[in-house]
């Protein structure tokens, strides 16, 4: 009987703890597109890291990945790693990490 509690138990806190969380960015962006307000990321800053090598992680991805920034147009980022060129939404991006040369 112990056990038929503990998984009821865990499939409420699963259903309303876990889950929720995991997805409140999507809840939070659905809600601002309703309201009408988008923010926008600067392009200024990214537009300075033409040509570098660079660790860009999004919100929808688990790890980074390490690429070059090829071009900055609008909304859109071009980057390129080792097998392909790829092209990411500037709003969906949470972090951009300059990498150093190893030489300086």
């Amino acid at each position: 009987m112990t056990a038929y509690w503990s998984m009821i138990m865990a499939a409420i806190v699963i259903m309303l703890i876990i889950i929720p969380a995991r997805n409140k960015f999507i809840y939070d962006r659905i809600l601002r597109k309703k309201r009408g307000r988008k923010t926008k990321v600067t392009i200024d800053m990214i537009t300075d890291l033409v040509g570098k090598d660079v660790i860009v992680t999004c919100f929808n991805e688990s790890f980074a990945r390490q690429c070059t920034i090829i071009a900055v147009e609008e909304n859109w980022i071009k980057v390129e790693d080792k097998k392909k060129i790829s092209i990411i939404n500037a709003d969906m991006i949470r972090d951009i990490t300059i990498i150093k040369p190893k030489n300086a």
